[in-house]
């Protein structure tokens, strides 16, 4: 009972990949502890990353242990767990399989999520992706981040389904190519049903020092089937990405 997802970022020999996980606060056990006016939530996560050849290239987990105040306890399984984690890897087709324990509980799920780790030539274009939630940091910047911006933590929406009342924003970052002189630009296409709704293009700011820029746009939010579809163009070079989800009706 829980959602993982792979992002691409920084796409090249040795690209970015980040997986995020969401682990459902209301689907794991919460034992009492009366001495205490508490109850103790544990999870722990456990996952592989293969390459074509079923070898592991990376392997990476993490251990949620809480003790919630009772009257906080609500609110604890009201909010989804996330936790990511990025590496490089080369160009290629990847695995990442998960095992989530319920420890208190005794009992686990598992995920796979198949994911290409591309080369690029031109001008680059991460994942595409709607925002859940931007968090503020807790900690020091992380330059190698890619789901950091402005200060904020960004954690994707993994489900796909959104009230009729969201107002998601889309995130994604642009990587032009030095050798090309041109500014690179883009262009944002918003679909319903199959339907082009509204287009619009913009040339982009000058990259940061790491030579990417992050873009956040407002998503459409139409009842129906949506899709946002980003190309990036720098010269003669375009990328295009896209991103799909469904909005309830009022």
């Amino acid at each position: 009972e829980f959602r993982s997802a792979a992002f691409q970022f920084r796409p090249g020999a040795n690209s970015q990949s980040a997986i995020v996980f969401e682990l459902p606060g209301a689907a794991l056990t919460a034992t009492p502890q009366p001495a205490q006016k508490k109850h103790r939530l544990h999870a722990s996560l456990f996952a592989v990353v293969k390459d074509p050849n079923g070898d592991i290239v990376d392997r990476f987990g993490q251990d949620f242990l809480y003790q919630v105040p009772d009257d906080q306890l609500a609110g604890i399984q009201a909010t989804p767990i996330d936790y990511k984690h990025a590496f490089n890897l080369p160009a290629g087709h990847y695995n990442v399989e998960s095992v989530l324990l319920d420890r208190e509980a005794n009992r686990a799920s598992t995920s796979t999520v198949e994911f290409d780790s591309p080369s690029a030539k031109g001008v680059g274009l991460s994942s595409v992706m709607l925002v859940a939630r931007a968090d503020p940091l807790t900690g020091e910047p992380d330059a190698d981040d890619p789901l950091q911006f402005q200060g904020r933590e960004l954690v994707p929406m993994l489900s796909g389904s959104l009230k009729a009342s969201a107002q998601p924003l889309l995130y994604f970052v642009v990587y032009p190519d030095k050798s090309i002189q041109e500014t690179p630009r883009i262009r944002v296409q918003f679909f319903v049903n199959g339907e082009e709704l509204a287009q619009k293009q913009d040339e982009l700011p000058p990259p940061d020092s790491s030579g990417a820029i992050p873009v956040v746009v407002n998503a459409v939010t139409r009842p129906g089937n949506c899709e946002i579809k980003i190309t990036a163009s720098q010269g003669f070079h375009t990328t295009t990405r896209s991103v799909t989800y469904t909005v309830a009706a009022q």
